[in-house]
């Protein structure tokens, strides 16, 4: 009640401030723009033998069938997917960021999306959706259980209910995973999820996959590139768990995976023997964990690799008769024909396509013989010396964890002696590395079919092989246009190989 005289105003309630506790009125109850959000955990179709995206498939068809429900639209520019993403992770989600970024611009008025734990993984998630109805977005977010008003107190109060029982389900759902695979680290079992080379449970090699991988660390130690590997894969017709083609990250991924040896590990630590059969043996991925975090290992595939299997590999004849050390690049005539010339100067240019196919011949003969296997020792004193090593500082680093955790030392103290124990296998990795890559023709020799292994290298592992076994000097060829000679290059074996 005003008393008389009293000078109060009244001020008139905008839109704006309405907004905030009543409901939309009935024009603005239609979409302008909707938008469909789709969330997968894991996806896990690929293992079921199905489509890989098959469950962000069925979330897509219940959206879309609310959206017709309601009488509205979408067009397929306004889907937004994260599949493979956990709610318990904090991996970024790129779909959920564009759509809030467009959300945020008014684009997007209604976004529509299976159920809130598909939608959000946090409780502050929800409070920023709040926000944003606050605001001038107007945002309304409906889910195929049913709309979530958040224009009321009653209707965020739900709302984020909804949203602290979607992260308690998350969470229980983590420690349920953890306490599993804390039992299956107890038991040597393997990790839940399927690994290339294991059919699903991980306790069986699967064949086809089993003898790629076991291909994959034979090439890596012979000398290919992770290019090549992963070609070789491909061409297979084989894909990742995921469906999708190998590319070189992958591929080094593949072959850190201690379970290839049947080593379990837990968060990336190595915790004792698995007991799935191995596809490799632990020396065999111990080298290849050595070649791969070698620093002093060249990655590149690409156009600044040696393409040619003379380059820089077989010997000048007439530096050679002057007393001097050259070896011979590639180069181009005019009409194009490609030839090797000597690095020093042009008083050498043959033709490259008869020599290389000569060598590559006279090679693939010795290869071929029964005693091939013998050129070499297929496994180095030394290697196997470094293997036993490595195995006891490894042994060392988890007795010292466990004195830690038995209390019977200080953290300091523990962190100590791993760095010197670490300092100490990264040096013995290092040799390991050195070793394996000097011994090339060992991967190959020891190989079901030399040959075929020998011809799956790329070009410089095939040099090493030939460096390995002989020595090609190429000489001057006769004046004039003559067929091909081979006693113009000369080919001598070297050590075990001397007999070619």
């Amino acid at each position: 009640m005003l008393l008389v005289g009293s000078t109060a105003t009244i001020h008139a309630v905008t839109a704006d401030s309405r907004r905030r506790y009543l409901p939309r009125d009935e024009a603005e109850s239609r979409a302008a723009s909707v938008a469909l959000y789709l969330r997968m955990s894991q996806d896990t179709g690929t293992r079921r033998g199905e489509v890989e995206g098959l469950g962000i498939a069925r979330q897509e068809a219940a959206c879309r069938a609310e959206v017709e429900r309601r009488g509205w639209t979408v067009d397929d520019g306004n889907i937004y997917r994260d599949n493979d993403v956990s709610a318990s992770s904090s991996k970024p989600r790129p779909g959920y960021s564009a759509l809030m970024r467009r959300v945020e611009s008014g684009e997007v008025d209604t976004v529509v999306s299976w159920s809130v734990d598909r939608l959000l993984r946090k409780p502050v998630e929800m409070e920023h959706l709040i926000e944003l109805v606050d605001g001038t977005t107007r945002l309304r977010v409906v889910t195929c259980q049913g709309m979530l008003n958040l224009e009321t107190p009653e209707g965020r109060a739900a709302a984020r209910v909804q949203a602290a029982f979607a992260r308690q389900e998350a969470d229980q759902k983590g420690l349920r995973q953890h306490l599993s695979e804390q039992q299956a680290v107890e038991r040597g079992r393997p990790p839940r999820r399927r690994a290339f080379g294991y059919a699903k449970g991980g306790m069986e090699i699967e064949l086809a996959e089993g003898a790629a991988v076991a291909d994959a660390y034979r090439m890596l130690i012979a000398g290919a590139s992770l290019a090549t590997i992963a070609r070789r894969i491909n061409d297979r017709g084989l894909t990742t768990t995921l469906g999708r083609p190998w590319e070189p990250t992958a591929v080094r991924t593949l072959l850190l995976n201690a379970r290839n040896a049947a080593i379990r590990t837990y968060y990336g630590e190595e915790v004792g023997p698995g007991t799935w059969p191995a596809i490799v043996t632990e020396d065999v991925y111990r080298q290849a964990v050595a070649l791969l975090r070698d620093p002093a290992r060249t990655t590149s595939g690409g156009s600044t690799a040696r393409k040619h299997l003379g380059a820089s590999l077989y010997r000048c004849g007439v530096c050679e008769a002057e007393g001097i050390d050259s070896t011979v690049r590639t180069a181009y005539r005019q009409a194009g024909a490609r030839i090797y010339v000597c690095t020093r100067t042009r008083h050498l240019a043959r033709l490259a396509g008869p020599i290389d196919e000569l060598v590559i011949a006279v090679i693939e003969g010795r290869l071929r013989r029964p005693d091939v296997a013998d050129v070499l020792a297929t496994e180095d004193p030394e290697l196997a010396d470094l293997h036993e090593q490595a195995a006891a500082v490894r042994a060392r680093i988890r007795r010292i964890e466990a004195d830690y955790g038995d209390g019977e030392i200080t953290a300091r103290i523990m962190r100590e002696q791993i760095d010197r124990q670490s300092a100490d296998l990264a040096g013995i990795e290092r040799r390991v590395a050195a070793l394996t890559r000097s011994s090339r023709l060992a991967a190959v020799a020891g190989a079901a079919d030399p040959v075929t292994a020998w011809r799956d290298l790329d070009v410089p592992a095939r040099q090493a092989v030939v460096d390995v076994l002989c020595t090609v000097t190429l000489l001057p060829a006769s004046a004039g246009r003559r067929p091909f000679d081979p006693s113009t290059v000369r080919i001598e074996g070297k050590g075990g190989a001397s007999k070619l």
